[in-house]
């Protein structure tokens, strides 16, 4: 098995166990993985990454409320991962267990729209947001 942090040994998972992840990996949603449990700064950025993302999203008419994971939620989630996952799902966590392998930390924070990376390893303007989930929309429609 892999071992992402060994900065986030401590269980900061909310009271209802990985929830907020499993939520991050439902049809429909928007998510942010942070590393504000690893990088004590990083907390100010976790807000203008939301901002960012909702703001982008606001750009497409889309109301969504983006939701905050921490990495430490998803490194457990990814190490455990349930067996009741469908596809869609099960491959968004083994991107990101990828794009972790290959770069590290510098992929966070990864930002996720419909169980899709459309951004990782920085805060995206909400120009890039929006043409980012417009190119993730084609795609999908022409499947």
């Amino acid at each position: 098995m892999f071992k992402w942090f060994s900065c986030c040994a401590a269980d900061t998972a909310s009271p209802s166990g990985i929830e907020p992840i499993e939520r991050a990996l439902q049809p429909g949603t928007t998510a942010v993985i942070s590393v504000a449990c690893c990088t004590p700064g990083a907390a100010g950025g976790d807000e203008e990454v939301l901002a960012a993302v909702a703001q982008g999203l606001k750009l497409l008419g889309d109301e969504r409320v983006p939701l905050l994971v921490s990495a430490t939620e998803a490194q457990k989630f990814a190490m455990g991962m349930p067996a009741h996952l469908d596809a869609p799902a099960r491959r968004a966590v083994e991107q990101v267990v990828a794009l972790f392998s290959q770069h590290g930390m510098g992929i966070f924070p990864v930002v996720m729209v419909d169980r899709q990376i459309v951004f990782y390893g920085g805060i995206p303007t909400p120009d890039q947001l929006a043409q980012r989930v417009r190119n993730l929309r084609e795609r999908t429609e022409l499947v």
